[in-house]
């Protein structure tokens, strides 16, 4: 969304688009890509080391906040087999979040995968007063929820330090409301 502009090159569009980022990288290469026409055109950016690519990319989110850049977007260059490995994994993503609305879905590691619905506590002491899933309910009564949870199981060896313990719940909603919730567990003596 970089307007073209006869004020101004391309080159010193992209210097104080940097500088809005705080950011000063060597810049190689500036080209626009397409014909001229009604609508904007990208602007490819070749820069000098990988790491000021990174340094850029990172904090390209910052351009929503502006004023000036708000419709401007910067996304790592990507081949054509990428462009279309990429394009399907949303495809597929939209159809996950379409057929169902209730879970929470994202792309991982080139798959799209359900995000979200496990917690990981610590400090929760082992005992043999209870089982783990029994003390995870007690937790949960604490802080008025009562989700489902679908697995309850220590993670680690055992030894002389408390191992953490892996809860997965049946939703993001119900990871969520006990994330709310959880400062009030820390002076409740429920986690060491």
């Amino acid at each position: 969304g970089l307007q073209e502009t006869t004020d101004c090159t391309d080159q010193d569009s992209i210097k104080s688009l940097f500088a809005h980022l705080d950011e000063a990288p060597v810049v190689s290469k500036v080209k626009r890509i397409g014909k001229a026409g009604d609508q904007v055109r990208p602007v490819r950016v070749v820069l000098s080391t990988k790491e000021a690519v990174r340094n850029v990319l990172g904090k390209s989110a910052r351009l929503k906040e502006s004023e000036v850049y708000q419709n401007v977007s910067i996304a790592p260059d990507r081949k054509a087999v990428e462009r279309a490995v990429n394009g399907a994994l949303r495809a597929k993503l939209r159809e996950k979040i379409e057929l169902e609305p209730g879970k929470v879905w994202r792309i991982s590691g080139g798959s799209v995968v359900e995000d979200g619905t496990s917690l990981i506590v610590f400090g929760l002491q082992e005992t043999t007063d209870c089982t783990d899933q029994e003390s995870i309910k007690s937790l949960f009564t604490h802080l008025d929820e009562a989700p489902v949870v679908s697995k309850v199981k220590r993670i680690g060896k055992v030894g002389e330090q408390v191992r953490p313990v892996l809860v997965v719940l049946s939703t993001w909603e119900a990871v969520r409301a006990v994330l709310r919730k959880a400062a009030r567990l820390k002076n409740s003596g429920l986690l060491g």
